[in-house]
């Protein structure tokens, strides 16, 4: 994972080619003035989520990349404790467009913390 995922130490529980759960503890330096998980650790550990998916589907596409181009995340009640993260992909073999992965945030009772979309511009090359 990318240097800034590791401040949140992700937990995997699942990689398959077209499904990832993650999680994390709630650990101290993650935590607001408000006494719960900030909102940005919450969105790290869902974009690494979706990084992780459509990477794991890159590589069984020959020529198919992306890269996430927006994030929007609704944050729906204070993350406190482990939060688990988990989508699903199917990458499209169209050049040029806006894939949306649809990702979640389960606290441990399975109550949504966090609903979000990142959006991933595919590409394919020809050669």
């Amino acid at each position: 994972s990318a240097p800034y995922s590791w401040s949140i130490r992700p937990y995997f529980h699942k990689v398959t080619k077209t499904e990832v759960q993650l999680s994390m503890l709630d650990r101290p330096w993650v935590r607001n003035h408000v006494n719960s998980i900030h909102a940005a650790a919450v969105t790290n550990l869902m974009e690494l989520c979706t990084a992780i998916a459509c990477t794991s589907a890159f590589q069984h596409e020959k020529g198919v990349r992306g890269i996430p181009v927006r994030i929007d995340i609704q944050l729906t009640k204070k993350a406190r404790g482990p939060i688990t993260c988990s989508c699903k992909v199917d990458i499209p073999k169209q050049d040029g467009i806006d894939y949306p992965v649809h990702v979640v945030a389960l606290d441990s009772l399975g109550a949504v913390v966090a609903r979000g979309v990142v959006h991933w511009k595919i590409g394919v090359k020809t050669n």
